[in-house]
């Protein structure tokens, strides 16, 4: 596969991946904290419909605080109270969320949220690509909202935050026990802050640390032909900037493992895993 920092990459972002991010674009959603003054981003989050049930998947560690905080969503009108059935990865005794290597959350938005979303902000089961076994060293897509790019408008009272979309390359299956994540679990890529392309320039992508919780995308199918519209294969749960930097993200194969446990009647309407 072609290596995410030359320019034939940045040319292939530019043009055939950006002209495909409409839906994309539309059921990625910033995590906002009702603090007091201001919102502060906290994380990103992928809206998924499944049957009439409506979900936000993101990291566990981004919705861990919503007992204490209020959190809020975006959506295309306005944001949203982030309200529903959460369901998160289980701690084991004395295990911290920092510890947690899965640290993916099941939001089943209630009627109080989901009445101001449209139903096109949502992604299909259809668009999720489960049970991959070829991503190894794949060009796939990452896209959230860092909150590095965020804008206050105090005169408007808003605060604007723009879609981040990049491309990294995963990494072969060699590079996953030096840093203790299970391929069957994990996706592994490669990030360099400083050695990324945007229409043939060189330059320095945002800090990702809002972006948690985003969705990590694929491109190509199987076969190697460009997708009409990318898929789901993971959420963004970590970022790792020294030494030889690197990203993870928890497959989707978990959070679909998780739905099918907790909400038995949507089976029917979930992909089969192998």
């Amino acid at each position: 596969m072609l290596d995410p920092n030359d320019l034939r990459a940045a040319a292939l972002l530019d043009s055939k991946v950006q002209e495909r991010l409409t839906s994309v674009q539309r059921a990625t959603t910033p995590v906002y904290q009702d603090t007091p003054g201001r919102p502060t981003p906290c994380g990103s989050a992928v809206l998924l419909r499944v049957g009439d049930c409506r979900f936000a998947l993101t990291a566990a560690h981004v919705v861990d605080c919503s007992h204490s905080v209020p959190l809020y969503i975006g959506s295309s009108g306005q944001p949203v109270r982030f309200h529903g059935t959460k369901i998160t990865t289980r701690l084991k005794p004395g295990q911290t969320r920092e510890e947690d290597k899965l640290d993916v959350a099941i939001v089943c938005l209630d009627s109080q949220t989901t009445r101001y979303i449209d139903d096109n902000e949502f992604i299909e089961v259809q668009q999720i690509d489960a049970d991959r076994k070829d991503l190894d060293d794949e060009i796939l897509l990452v896209a959230g909202y860092p909150g590095s790019r965020r804008r206050d408008l105090p005169s408007k009272q808003t605060l604007e935050v723009t879609l981040y979309p990049f491309l990294a390359c995963s990494r072969v299956r060699s590079r996953y026990a030096p840093v203790q994540r299970d391929p069957a679990h994990h996706l592994i890529l490669g990030f360099s802050k400083k050695r990324l392309w945007r229409q043939g320039v060189r330059v320095i992508a945002p800090d990702l640390s809002e972006m948690s919780g985003c969705g990590v995308w694929s491109v190509y199918d199987p076969a190697g032909e460009l997708l009409e519209r990318p898929r789901l294969v993971g959420l963004l749960t970590e970022w790792h900037r020294h030494g030889d930097p690197w990203i993870a993200a928890t497959r989707v194969e978990v959070v679909l493992a998780g739905i099918w446990k907790n909400f038995p009647e949507l089976r029917a309407s979930l992909p089969n895993l192998n």
